[in-house]
């Protein structure tokens, strides 16, 4: 293995990291939000990239969730519980965009 692909795993490796503790540092989650947040870490990435919870409003996260949910049905992705998307939207409407 070469240094330069060996060098260019572990910078991907590293953003990875970065990407899936970023939004919403564990510090700044309540009590209440944490089951969600875990919820959103591994759930939310199977499609796309991690969205910040701010960019929609309290009142946009329910037919955002909804509708990832039919997609994931759709696409045969490990899907949500009702209990699971409960969460989700606990921690998703406690960081979204004022």
């Amino acid at each position: 293995m070469s240094y330069k692909f060996a060098t260019t795993v572990s910078a991907i490796a590293v953003i990875c990291v970065a990407l899936s503790q970023g939004c919403s540092k564990s510090e700044d989650v309540r009590p209440e939000e944490k089951q969600g947040r875990a919820v959103y870490l591994e759930y939310c990435s199977q499609c796309h990239s991690l969205r910040e919870p701010n960019t929609h409003t309290a009142a946009e996260w329910p037919d955002v969730v909804r509708r990832m949910r039919t997609h994931m049905a759709e696409k045969k992705r490990k899907e949500l519980s009702d209990e699971q998307a409960g969460q989700l939207l606990v921690y998703l409407k406690g960081h979204a965009k004022k």
